[in-house]
């Protein structure tokens, strides 16, 4: 604004366009906080939505929960409120965007074209009246110059002077009358803010009076969460801080409730029938091979039929091979692998005796000297044994059996 009233010789007049330039950099100002806040409730809004339906997905999980009414159950729980507090929070902002932001952008747009018009017309008044101003003292020269004037040099001059008096007339009125709006808007500009100010004081007022009548209803639902602590022996520390340290640090069957134990065997029994990691290797090889085992392909980690009426049978259970892998030296027969403690020292795994050249055993291969090794405080280092499959003569490493752990590193062929 301050570019076109530069040009009109009025000091006020060019005053009053530059404090309007601030003013209308405020309005801005103001208009791009509305929006910003009406966003930020927005989103503040959906991440309550988020929240509580995260919450709720958490109490699901367990059916049995003593506190799922609480948080999910009915219309007094705690999601049922905050739902209602989003309902309603939802249909305020609507009437924020349509009562607040659309007040200042209507604002600021009025004021600004209403000013950026009237003050090209008051400098389109000026630049009349300049024009005639000119013309008629032009006139007037020329005329003083000539010894007789004529009438129609005198009827021009007449002519010209009386438009001459309506420019000034209209550009001194509309000079003043712009003069004054842009005081008014600019220094007064408290007036048009006032409407403004009690339709935000109103929505904060309203607004938060309803999340704080629903909120309240919340505290009864902790009294009830701080009797259900209170029922299920949980201490002020626990409350305040939750069970974390005890999770961390206490053994469950020190904290798990009886009642909760009841299952306790079925984990047991999942221990008895423990499978060996070898043995579940082996069955995915097997699996994975179109061309079924022939009957002298028996797994060394499977139990296998024994026929005490046949020495050259070789029947390997569990905990033969177990032994098998934890001495570097054993010896078929039909009691199964034992140690054959007069040959630890000089036998080989290729002399061992082998029923069967089909057959495959699970033997020890030391892949470094019969050592003990001993860690920085002198005790024994353990090493699990590696499990490969020989496949077109070549060795695949596939497991490493934690379950048999010796001085020295090894590995058991399949």
């Amino acid at each position: 604004m301050g570019v076109a009233a530069a040009n009109i010789e009025n000091n006020r007049l060019q005053q009053a366009a530059d404090r309007f330039d601030v003013f209308k950099a405020k309005l801005k100002q103001l208009r791009n906080a509305l929006r910003a806040h009406h966003t930020d409730l927005v989103r503040s809004e959906a991440s309550r939505s988020k929240l509580v339906q995260a919450l709720c997905e958490v109490g699901h999980d367990s059916s049995d929960s003593p506190m799922l009414n609480l948080v999910c159950g009915g219309e007094d729980s705690y999601v049922a409120v905050h739902e209602e507090c989003n309902r309603d929070m939802s249909a305020r902002l609507k009437e924020y965007q349509v009562e607040l932001i659309s007040y200042i952008a209507n604002w600021e747009g009025t004021v600004t074209t209403r000013i950026a018009t009237e003050l090209r017309h008051v400098d389109s008044l000026f630049k009349t009246f300049v024009r005639y101003n000119n013309k008629v003292e032009s006139l007037k020269a020329a005329a003083d110059k000539k010894k007789t004037v004529k009438d129609s040099d005198l009827a021009k001059i007449n002519r010209n002077e009386s438009k001459l008096r309506t420019a000034r007339k209209e550009y001194r009125r509309n000079l003043v009358s712009t003069t004054l709006l842009i005081e008014e808007i600019s220094d007064r500009g408290w007036k048009d803010l006032l409407p403004l100010m009690i339709r935000v004081i109103t929505f904060d007022i309203e607004a938060s009076t309803a999340v704080a009548d629903r909120m309240r209803r919340l505290a009864a639902v902790r009294r009830e969460m701080e009797e259900l602590a209170e029922r299920f022996e949980m201490d002020e520390n626990a409350i305040r801080f939750g069970r974390i340290e005890t999770l961390l640090e206490n053994d469950a069957m020190d904290f798990v409730s009886p009642e909760h134990m009841q299952d306790i065997d079925s984990i047991q029994a999942s221990v008895a029938s423990y499978v060996p990691p070898a043995q579940r290797l082996r069955s995915k090889v097997r699996a994975s091979t179109s061309k079924p085992p022939s009957e002298a392909e028996v797994d060394v980690f499977e139990d296998s039929p024994s026929d005490s009426d046949n020495d050259s049978a070789c029947p390997i259970d569990e905990k033969s091979a177990n032994l098998a892998r934890v001495h570097p030296d054993v010896e078929c027969s039909s009691k199964g692998i034992e140690l054959n403690a007069s040959a630890i020292d000089k036998a080989t795994p290729e002399s061992l005796p082998a029923p069967d050249k089909k057959a495959l055993y699970s033997v020890k291969k030391p892949s470094a000297p019969l050592e003990e090794e001993l860690d920085d405080q002198g005790s024994i280092i353990n090493y699990p044994t590696s499990i490969y499959l020989k496949v077109d003569g070549k060795m695949l490493h596939l497991d490493d059996d934690e379950t048999t752990l010796t001085p020295y590193p090894d590995m058991a062929s399949i």
